[in-house]
């Protein structure tokens, strides 16, 4: 249902209490969407922590099938091995390693923390001068009420596809934002709701951790 949804509308948004199995939905349209169409495709999170277990699901499920797409992991402070150590290479503001590996890898996976959306937006801007038609086939963002803010605070860059150009979006968040401008709700931005799981209808198909 939520696939049709976001292939009818090209950006949808999802609905379910935490520990449901959003990141598993996540890499599920990933692989969907990559297997009929190939291409890049992102894996957006709010925090490192988070990026790193969307990270290891993406590449245990893939892996789990025979396939092996290279990654990349945009998040400044990433790379403090204190803090996570990562199998993969890891860039924080630099567009132009970014645009580099976009070009050598044009069937990968990118793992992106929302607040270096910008240096994804300028390695796009450096790939367009080339490459006017570029885009990403699919972006997941996980807790996407995150986005809900006007253009120039970095976090809300992803939803824009004259900054990240993306053929299909889903947005998955326990709670949807409201604006009237830049909230979950303005359907232009963020698309209708393709599914939704509330927390009684969770707990009743045993699926909340």
């Amino acid at each position: 249902r939520l696939i049709r949804k976001s292939r009818k509308d090209r950006r949808t948004k999802f609905q379910g209490p935490p520990g449901w199995g959003k990141t598993y939905l996540m890499w599920r349209m990933d692989q969907y969407y990559w297997k009929r169409f190939g291409g890049l495709t992102i894996s957006m999170a709010d925090g490192v922590i988070v990026l790193k277990q969307n990270f290891e699901l993406y590449n245990k499920q893939y892996k789990a099938r025979g396939i092996e797409r290279p990654s990349l992991v945009i998040c400044s402070g990433a790379d403090d091995e204190s803090m996570v150590d990562w199998p993969v290479e890891v860039v924080g503001n630099d567009p132009v390693r970014i645009a580099r590996w976009i070009k050598n890898n044009p069937n990968g996976i990118i793992f992106c923390f929302y607040g270096n959306t910008k240096s994804l937006e300028d390695a796009v801007k450096a790939i367009k001068l080339k490459d006017k038609n570029f885009d990403f086939t699919f972006a997941a963002c996980d807790e996407g009420s995150r986005t809900c803010s006007p253009i120039g605070s970095g976090w809300s860059h992803i939803v824009h596809n004259h900054l990240v150009p993306v053929k299909y979006r889903v947005f998955l968040d326990a709670t949807h934002r409201s604006h009237k401008t830049y909230g979950m709700n303005v359907k232009s931005l963020y698309g209708e709701m393709g599914d939704a799981v509330s927390q009684a209808e969770s707990e009743k198909w045993g699926s909340t951790t």
